[in-house]
């Protein structure tokens, strides 16, 4: 469809769509070569680009902006950008035996009625003709639809078209950064410089102005642009102004894993930190899940450790091998340059390919219905953080509590059970509130997450808790989820997370355990301080039973039905005495008296 020009004869200004795409070409492309403007409307960058050195030329369909153009001295071509046979026998003809610098393609892509077949003609003619071409620089630039103010207006059923903008009434394609990225690297243009427009003075969808979902300072908006920040990067961008190179020009393609969560397969991954150096609690996690009643095409294993244990990388090789290959082809080996195992867990996340995950600790011990359990919670709790039954207890190698036992040199186990199973608060329903003052009710290893949270929502394990998955380091994670997706119960016991020990249990190794936690439960709940919090229905009744009594706020229940009753006692004596016949007889006495009160106010002032 083409565009009418006259709406669109914008000016060229510093940090304008123009400048911002001129300096990526400028710093990326040199010395000054060709630079081919594809739906160029009137040109506002032509003269900036010669005075730089660029020898200019402007592709468009509208007659007017293109006879504009030629009177200022520039050379043009008309084409229909619908067209891609046309464009592609065009381009081939321009760039021929000719260094071009740059093809430009600004605030065109999102009119086109095939984009995507546009881009794909663009990049296959300039391709083939990448060695007499030089190696041009690509530069587009089109609005995010997925812009804050755009998006939360959406949220109340807002979709408000203007005559330019985000929503230009013109507009037939749509595009977020995943999008385009993703279309980009499709058609082998990788992108090489950004210089996205961050934000506007006046932005155009910034209207009515008191609407509570686009203003930040509401609690309303505060919420939804903490929720869309932590998504990704580009919530507050207007508009996306990206460089690319073609492929052919040698630059290394290294592709993102697919996302599309709907095709994933298996449906679970277990991800295990193992710290080492001895195997022992790691060989009967590894038979757990060996043990696991789920069929292998839903179930894979992801062990990581620190890249500079070399020792314990082979020993860890070697006791995969001891299982066989059944199973140690389902286990993937992963070493990350740290010893931290937030740092871990958030480096392998972007390799996961499954609907879920779980996090454990090579100190855990797992049912043999642990899996599939999730599964099958996964129909009626899709999208929910997942919630199991599981317990915990302390365990110590011999060597760790050998001067406070004679024994221990006996002893060929190799740890001892130090405690019974605390099960805390393990088999309770789960109640977010109390979670929040009173954490670790649920051993995360009894906890399944949807995938979606890490790599749609951007969640991650918060590396500056300087606390490892033993102490609660995973707490953060949890609580953060469970605050925006809930939860779903699942009545089945099937985790026991040991907790080690390095002296005989007593009432100060519980509290110093305690403490450390409380430290981490502390930092938390400071960092959810800083944002809205979206509680689960219920939440107002557990409230107010729970926290504002204990404040002297509010009265408890049964102080409020006492009070109840003396006002219905109150209500009745009052309407007793309406209906007695004393009060009746006596009401002319009171009109008189009241009557007199009047007049002796208005004597007063005068």
């Amino acid at each position: 469809m083409p565009i009418q020009h006259n709406e669109y004869r914008f000016e060229f200004s510093k940090d304008s769509v123009y400048d911002r795409a001129l300096r990526l070409v400028g710093r990326l492309s040199s010395p000054p070569g060709l630079l081919i403007d594809i739906g160029c409307g009137y040109g506002p960058i032509a003269e900036p680009a010669s005075d730089l050195g660029f020898q200019y030329i402007g592709l468009d369909l509208d007659t007017q902006s293109l006879e504009d153009l030629k009177r200022r001295g520039f050379e043009t071509h008309q084409v229909d950008l619908d067209d891609t046979a046309g464009l592609s026998d065009l381009l081939s003809d321009l760039v021929h035996q000719v260094r071009v610098s740059g093809i430009l393609m600004l605030d065109i892509v999102e009119h086109l009625v095939n984009p995507e077949g546009f881009l794909k003609a663009l990049s296959e003619t300039v391709g083939l003709a990448t060695t007499n071409a030089g190696n041009p620089i690509f530069v587009v630039s089109m609005p995010n639809v997925a812009n804050f103010e755009l998006g939360a207006k959406l949220l109340s059923g807002r979709w408000d078209i203007t005559s330019t903008g985000l929503l230009d009434r013109t507009h037939l394609s749509f595009f977020t950064d995943r999008r385009l990225s993703s279309l980009m690297r499709k058609l082998a243009l990788v992108e090489v410089a950004r210089d996205d427009v961050i934000a506007l003075p006046t932005p155009d969808q910034h209207f009515p102005v008191d609407h509570p979902a686009i203003n930040p300072d509401t609690t309303l908006g505060e919420y939804l642009l903490w929720f869309r920040n932590s998504c990704d990067v580009f919530g507050s961008t207007y508009q996306f102004v990206r460089a690319y190179a073609h492929l052919s020009t040698g630059i290394n393609l290294t592709d993102t894993p697919n996302r599309n969560v709907a095709d994933r397969e298996p449906f679970l991954t277990a991800m295990v930190y193992v710290e080492g150096p001895e195997l022992d609690n790691l060989t009967e996690l590894l038979l757990c899940l060996a043990a696991q009643d789920i069929s292998d095409s839903e179930f894979d294993i992801l062990l990581l450790t620190n890249s500079f244990a070399a020792q314990l990388i082979e020993d860890i090789k070697l006791l995969l091998d001891s299982f066989g290959s059944h199973f140690a082809n389902r286990v993937k080996l992963l070493t990350v340059p740290s010893d931290s195992v937030q740092n871990a867990y958030n480096s392998a996340l972007a390799t996961v390919t499954s609907r879920y995950v779980a996090f454990l600790s090579e100190y855990d011990l797992l049912c043999s219905d642990w899996a599939v359990r999730f599964l099958e919670a996964t129909g009626p709790g899709a999208g929910k953080v997942i919630l199991t039954k599981g317990c915990e207890r302390f365990i110590s190698k011999p060597s760790d509590v050998q001067a406070f036992s004679p024994y221990t040199d006996a002893i060929k186990a190799p740890y001892i059970t130090m405690s019974g199973l605390n099960w805390s608060n393990g088999l309770k329903p789960f109640d977010l509130i109390l979670e929040l003052s009173n954490p670790g009710s649920v051993p995360l290893a009894a906890v399944g997450f949807p995938y979606t949270l890490f790599c749609d929502l951007n969640l991650r394990f918060d590396e500056s808790l300087v606390f490892s998955i033993e102490k609660g380091g995973g707490w953060d994670v949890f609580i953060k989820a469970v605050l925006i997706c809930g939860v779903y119960e699942c009545e089945y016991i099937t985790a026991i997370h040991q907790r080690r020990l390095t002296s005989p249990v007593s009432t100060d190794t519980v509290s110093n355990s305690a403490k450390i936690d409380k430290r981490m439960h502390e930092l938390t709940l400071t960092k959810l301080d800083m944002y809205p919090l979206l509680l689960p229905v219920g939440s107002a009744t557990v409230l107010s039973a729970t926290v504002l009594p204990t404040t002297g706020l509010m009265p408890t229940v049964s102080e409020v039905d006492s009070l109840r009753v003396a006002l219905n006692d109150q209500k009745r004596q009052y309407q007793e005495i309406l209906n007695s016949s004393s009060w009746k007889i006596t009401g002319p006495l009171r009109w008189v008296g009241g009557l007199l009160r009047r007049l002796r106010s208005v004597w007063a002032v005068k």
